[in-house]
């Protein structure tokens, strides 16, 4: 099996273009969900949440919202 390093653009290649026909539709700003991202590992949920703010035009273009379980939802 072959596997790209870490740091080669993989969760930027799937992030981008959705991000993109967002933007090209003027889709933000509705006030509701566009996407829901699921990931097998909390590690790459979190992963992808920070690659996801880095992206951003302001601080307020969208807001990103990363579930996961095995903590405490209160902390």
């Amino acid at each position: 099996m072959v596997r790209d390093l870490t740091g080669s653009g993989k969760t930027l290649g799937f992030c981008l273009p959705m991000l993109e026909i967002f933007r090209k539709e003027r889709l933000f700003g509705g006030g509701k969900p566009l996407a829901m991202i699921l990931a097998p590992t909390r590690e790459l949920a979190i992963q992808i949440s920070k690659e996801l703010d880095l992206l951003k035009l302001s601080p307020k273009e969208f807001n990103v919202l990363t579930v996961y379980g095995g903590v405490n939802i209160y902390d």
